[in-house]
């Protein structure tokens, strides 16, 4: 399974109290193949001061021994982060292009790093695409907030690595959320529903967009269901051919 990441950073990233924070955890969980960083105003004037968040992947890279690549998303004039609509369109829109550009992967999206507005963004989105996107939630070593204070301007990014402690432990932290399986169970309850309508050609689209969470068995069969009523019956032979359903 090919994996990208999405995140917002948060002021735990990269490294927080000797521990990942939630994004260099879940890069080294799933060892993504592409991992896009948002930034908002305030983050990237940590990532201008010391490029904290890329020295940290490329570090996690040579020690895991795997490649990805790091894109850096800045927004200077993000400065609401409070807000939900000051990014949430922003979320979409790159979101459907990272999407179209890699139409086999799985996107994960963390939801544990930035404002709430933006952790609720993401969830949103993941709930109501529920194809594609994967959101994960990353708990703390101590499963509760953080709550030291840090300078962020004066991160010795260097010795934060050589004292993390998750070079050395092997845990994983990462969990990941249940919003897209509660939308698999609507969708999927609403497919039922078009079946028992005898409207296929509803199931069939409606299954079109969960189709990474179904059978690919399922899609076949709903397929030869809408050609049957078509009475494409060389479609319908075909499909049974191909695939031995």
């Amino acid at each position: 399974m090919e994996y990208i990441l999405f995140p917002a950073v948060g002021k735990t990233d990269p490294i927080t109290k000797y521990y990942d924070g939630s994004m260099l955890h879940i890069c080294r969980t799933y060892k993504p193949q592409k991992v896009y960083i948002y930034l908002s105003k305030e983050m990237m004037q940590f990532h201008q001061l010391d490029d904290r968040y890329r020295k940290c992947l490329q570090w996690l890279q040579d020690k895991e021994k795997f490649q990805m690549e790091i894109h850096i998303i800045e927004r200077p004039d993000l400065v609401d982060v409070h807000l939900f609509e000051a990014f949430y369109d922003d979320y979409e829109a790159l979101l459907a292009e990272i999407q179209q550009e890699n139409p086999s992967a799985q996107i994960l999206l963390n939801v544990s790093a930035g404002t709430p507005a933006m952790k609720s963004a993401l969830q949103f989105i993941a709930a109501s695409s529920g194809d594609g996107y994967l959101p994960i939630q990353v708990s703390t070593p101590q499963k509760g907030a953080n709550r030291e204070k840090y300078d962020f301007e004066k991160y010795d990014v260097e010795l934060k690595w050589e004292l993390n402690l998750d070079n050395s432990e092997t845990s994983n932290r990462c969990e990941e959320s249940q919003t897209i399986l509660l939308n698999k169970r609507i969708k999927q309850e609403i497919i039922i529903k078009h079946i028992e309508a005898y409207d296929y050609r509803a199931a069939l689209e409606v299954a079109e967009s969960i189709k990474k969470l179904l059978p690919q068995k399922a899609l076949l069969i709903l397929k030869a269901a809408v050609y049957r009523l078509a009475l494409d019956l060389s479609q319908v032979e075909r499909l049974t051919l191909d695939s031995e359903i």
